[in-house]
């Protein structure tokens, strides 16, 4: 069985000269591209990094089931994960849940997030 990921190490604040930082962000990625479920190693703040969520979305709307509560009420990040997948409205908040414009937006993107 192979062995978790270590964690990233992000700090306060993020040094966007850091290259250990990029370079430990990269790897995560390639490891989340090959298989979403990585991202649930990755710290609290990773997960919450809307950029970064986005990327991991680009591959496998799986990713949204490790993001934290916020990127799970942002309608943009949900949108892209529905798009990629329409179970993921599961982890969508119950306020865009609840919003008939979001679950309209919802629908366009993939007419089975009707279910959720």
């Amino acid at each position: 069985m192979e062995s978790p990921p270590k964690r990233i190490r992000l700090t306060e604040p993020a040094d966007p000269n850091d290259e250990e930082e990029k370079e430990e962000r990269q790897r995560l990625m390639e490891q989340v591209r090959k298989d979403p479920w990585r991202l649930r190693y990755a710290t609290a703040k990773l997960r919450g990094d809307r950029q970064f969520l986005l990327k991991a979305l680009s591959f496998s709307g799986e990713a949204l089931e490790f993001a934290t509560k916020d990127l799970q009420d942002d309608p943009e990040v949900v949108l892209a994960a529905v798009k990629k997948d329409s179970k993921m409205m599961s982890y969508a908040s119950d306020r865009l849940r609840c919003d008939p414009d979001f679950m309209k937006e919802a629908v366009r993107q993939h007419w089975t997030a009707l279910k959720y």
